[in-house]
């Protein structure tokens, strides 16, 4: 496929650009489409960042996030070149579309968060350990975070002197974020007891007030005759 640029008769010469017949073919075939829309094509490449598809001549990606709802490590491990997919559309660039395939299935991220609510206290699985906190796995599907300011009531710099992957704890839920499907826990023990009031003086008893009286009484009485 070639667009004709330029005809010079008396030079005998044709210039064309298969370039330009391409981006004039996919912009037709751009215009077609729309967000939202669901589409099927061939893969074409798998790379470490997603999922190059080829639909009827047009080239779509399914970035390595939008490939499953669970983290994806390794795209290979989900399709393979030649593979027909199923995607929808998430965005269109000029002539380039952003595709999704966990898009098509139900989120179960959504479904198991709804069993957890703030202030509960669950297992969780470190995975990772970052110098600004740990990763940990509460189940297949959803991924906590444990900022480091919330790995110990003390203030530390090293989360892995208190977090080693691999180990199981139990974690207190401090904030969910549906729309950003993020899971904030704690391992703080929580706030530290406040320190004791000092102790009120004891009242003296009431019998000395009660012998004074007679006391004063009988001062006045000689201060009288005197």
């Amino acid at each position: 496929m070639i667009r004709i640029l330029d005809l010079d008769r008396k030079e005998s010469k044709l210039i064309v650009s298969e370039k330009e017949a391409q981006r004039e073919f996919t912009e037709g075939k751009i215009a077609a489409f729309k967000v939202g829309d669901t589409i099927k094509g061939i893969v074409t490449g798998v790379v470490d960042f997603g999922v190059f598809v080829n639909i009827d001549g047009i080239e779509g990606l399914v970035h390595i996030s939008e490939i499953a709802w669970d983290r994806v490590d390794n795209p290979s491990k989900y399709v393979k070149v030649g593979q027909e997919v199923e995607a929808i559309i998430i965005a269109i660039d000029q002539d380039k579309l952003s595709l999704s395939m966990k898009q098509l299935t139900d989120d179960p991220w959504q479904k198991e968060i709804a069993s957890y609510k703030l202030g509960d206290f669950i297992d969780g699985k470190v995975t990772r350990i970052t110098p600004f906190g740990a990763f940990v796995e509460i189940t297949p599907v959803i991924e906590a975070l444990v900022h480091i300011s919330e790995l110990s009531d003390d203030h530390i710099t090293d989360p892995s002197a208190l977090v080693k992957v691999g180990e199981t704890k139990k974690f207190r839920v401090i904030a969910i974020d549906i729309d950003q499907h993020k899971l904030s826990l704690s391992l703080k023990t929580g706030s530290k007891e406040p320190a004791a009031k000092p102790a009120k003086p004891a009242a003296k008893p009431a019998v000395e007030t009660a012998e004074a009286e007679p006391k004063k009484a009988k001062a006045d009485k000689k201060t009288e005759k005197e």
